[in-house]
């Protein structure tokens, strides 16, 4: 069990108090996989959610103390390979997720230690129908050119895409956070705001898998480790950004987004 983290980053007071207050913006945790907890076969359960997420190929999970925590019992994902993923693809987490993409106000973030920079993919959820290979959702942090890409509803420009340098750091635990808006869509590192577009098409409601640490082609593992994979029912602001610290389970911030579950798993 990972011991509690403080939660307050420079901003942070301001990221709670989003969180706690009414908010057209506040966004609660749908699902978070912090690797902590493994389950039969192979697989591991996300600590927000329950769901079961699958280690396929070379993926697995770091040595202990290998997460953004750097604590016994803190322990990260990496792909191994560039065929290396997890699939998240359980009925359970589709349905809750495409009940958020129907919402039209998403949010993904996950901490990344680059070992590498190759052409990867860090998370792809496939829409049938959808252009570039049914791209639902997806992101490159980066692309071997050194870009970040954040394609929705198809791929890869006009209405579906936002890019920009990402200037991420071989070696350092960095915060990625993508956020969709009612068509306006951003992308940060850490609390750096990388490119942001408007206009964007509306996201399909019909995924049916998704991947960590790769592309549904198998083909585009990171080189990396993973933390707190988390996707957020809602458009996450910069103060809620600066607030995500490597343990945004744990205190008052866990406890907001535990009892905004509860009330969404009620209705």
């Amino acid at each position: 069990m990972k011991p509690s983290l403080p939660i307050l980053s420079s901003i942070g007071f301001c990221a709670v108090a989003s969180l706690v207050a009414p908010s057209a913006h506040a966004a609660s945790v749908a699902a978070q996989w912090n690797f902590n907890d493994i389950g039969n076969g192979g697989t591991t359960i996300a600590n927000v959610g329950g769901y079961v997420g699958t280690f396929e190929g070379s993926a697995g999970r770091t040595a202990d103390a290998g997460g953004v925590g750097a604590v016994i019992g803190d322990y990260a994902y990496t792909p191994g390979s560039n065929t290396g993923r997890l699939s998240a693809g359980s009925a359970g987490f589709l349905t809750d997720v495409n009940a958020v993409a129907g919402g039209q106000q998403m949010s993904i973030s996950y901490w990344q230690n680059l070992s590498g920079t190759p052409s990867s993919t860090a998370f792809w959820a496939n829409s049938p129908g959808a252009t570039g290979t049914n791209r639902g959702m997806s992101a490159h942090t980066p692309w071997s050119d050194g870009n970040t890409y954040f394609d929705t509803s198809g791929c890869c420009g006009g209405e579906t895409r936002v890019s920009g340098a990402l200037g991420a750091t071989v070696g350092t635990w960095e915060l990625m956070t993508f956020v969709y808006d009612n068509g306006n869509k951003s992308v940060y590192r850490n609390t750096t705001l990388i490119t942001s577009g408007t206009g964007a098409t509306p996201l399909l409601a019909n995924f049916d898998a998704f991947y960590v640490g790769n592309a549904a082609n198998g083909t585009e593992g990171m080189s990396a480790r993973i933390d707190n994979f988390t996707v957020w029912n809602g458009a996450l602001t910069l103060a809620e950004i600066g607030g995500i610290v490597p343990e945004p389970t744990t205190g008052l911030l866990g406890l907001v987004a535990g009892l905004s579950l509860a009330v969404r798993r009620r209705r």
